[in-house]
């Protein structure tokens, strides 16, 4: 095979089949191979002066976290799992765990490092803390938390880069007093870049982003230059061959202009022309909708979080909101689990002096009911309940337990009305109903 027909890229095969010296920008020749998750000073000016890079990083978590967590656990009681809850909301437990996570997103890893009142060199004991114990959460991102890591870092079987310890603006802190949040993994060919953290979610934004600038620039420099005077001047060359006719002619522009602006008029030579251009802006707000849907593709986010635009057409949006709801659940709630249980943990040992082993929690609904749709929920779960009871399939106790569980009512019902539950029951099958005991009131008798 002679060497003009050798092809050692894709660029090569494109000019060898299609003949041509030079090709259009495509995937292969447009790729960067700079990485912003490493220049923390451009993304942290980003995420301070662009709303828009703010809201990607931001409403996700916000959304994945709002209104807290529910906890149950069986060893707690009633009381013990409220105190856990307002502690947890006093002290803005949760959303400190979301700031860190936030960190995390915008530089590619991040944590929450606990300060329990113990030396932090040394590895953490969560059976030390006590009640009087001072309990801190200090959200960090991956640069405060410097660490000097030598060896391949694509190694997965070398254990020594976990066993490091992190140095916290001097502090020397061992690994097990970080909560750990990593970004998402770089591929091998890049990975030990980022020196064992992560890619920032604003990687895969970069050239949609760009496109969004180069829009909103270019509009502004249309809006500068949207109208324009042309005055036809007569020896106008002519006079710009002397300096005082150039400044003349200035004078006379400057003169018109003004006569133009504020008393509506304009008195020019009758040999004189004058035009005004405008500039077309048709097409720019297909452009921006089509640059918006590209955004909102990178992110995983609809065009309603991220633009508060509302849906067109006939689609009233629900679709949207639920592939929302489902990157939420992927890629915020469930791989930041960990975290939070951990967390869960610690409060609880501080609380109650002891970790529950049956310690658990869930998330708060992502979708928002209106009150009418509630309404209608707690209806039918009270149908259900009822209905069990009836035919025997729950004991009076377990009922009224089950709605209080599902908060049926604003208010628990006490166990004492299971007795209650019971009578009814022997009413409605037909059994002679209990005897009420009569109150004697003056002289007449009024039964219950």
């Amino acid at each position: 095979m002679s060497d003009d027909l050798k092809v050692n890229s894709l660029q090569g095969l494109v000019q060898q089949v299609t003949s041509q010296s030079s090709m259009p920008d495509t995937m292969m020749n447009s790729l960067r191979y700079g990485q912003i998750t490493l220049n923390r000073s451009l993304l942290t000016e980003l995420y301070q002066e662009h709303g828009l890079i703010g809201v990607m990083i931001d409403q996700p978590v916000d959304d994945a976290f709002r209104g807290g967590v529910d906890v149950y656990c069986d060893e707690l009681s009633g009381d013990d799992i409220s105190e856990l809850q307002d502690y947890l909301e006093r002290d803005s437990i949760v959303q400190t765990y979301g700031q860190g996570i936030k960190w995390c997103r915008l530089f590619g890893g991040g944590g929450v490092v606990i300060n329990a009142g113990q030396n932090m060199g040394q590895p953490f004991k969560i059976e030390k803390i006590e009640e009087w114990t001072p309990l801190t959460f200090l959200p960090v991102d991956r640069w405060e938390l410097g660490l000097q890591v030598t060896g391949n870092l694509n190694d997965q079987l070398t254990a020594h880069i976990k066993e490091l310890p992190y140095d916290y603006y001097g502090h020397r802190i061992h690994k097990s007093n970080v909560i750990r949040l990593m970004g998402r993994e770089a591929p091998s060919l890049i990975r030990g870049m980022f020196s064992g953290w992560g890619v920032s979610e604003l990687e895969r934004l970069v050239r949609s982003f760009n496109a969004y600038l180069k829009h909103q620039n270019i509009v502004f420099e249309l809006l500068d230059e949207a109208k324009i005077d042309v005055f036809s001047i007569q020896g106008f060359n002519s006079a710009l061959a002397t300096k005082q006719g150039t400044e003349l002619t200035a004078q006379r522009i400057q003169l018109a202009a003004k006569l133009k602006s504020f008393q509506n008029a304009l008195a020019l030579d009758k040999e004189d022309a004058y035009e005004q251009k405008q500039i077309s802006f048709g097409g720019l707000s297909e452009i921006l909708g089509e640059i918006r849907k590209g955004i909102a593709c990178d992110m995983r986010m609809p065009l309603t979080k991220l633009f508060g635009i509302s849906a067109s057409g006939f689609n009233a949006g629900d679709d949207d909101i639920e592939n929302y709801n489902v990157m939420i659940e992927t890629e915020i709630r469930s791989k930041y689990r960990t975290g939070l249980n951990q967390i869960l943990r610690i409060c609880c040992q501080k609380l109650f002096g002891f970790v529950p082993e049956t310690l658990r929690f869930n998330y708060k609904p992502l979708r928002l009911i209106s009150h009418k749709d509630e309404s209608e929920m707690k209806t039918q779960g009270l149908n259900r309940v009822l209905a069990a009871f009836q035919n025997g399939l729950m004991a009076s106790d377990n009922a009224v337990e089950q709605l209080n569980k599902e908060a049926i009512f604003k208010l628990d019902i006490p166990v004492e009305a299971a007795l209650d539950l019971e009578e009814l029951k022997e009413i409605r099958q037909g059994e002679d109903p209990p005897v009420v005991p009569s109150i004697a009131v003056g002289t007449k008798v009024v039964t219950g």
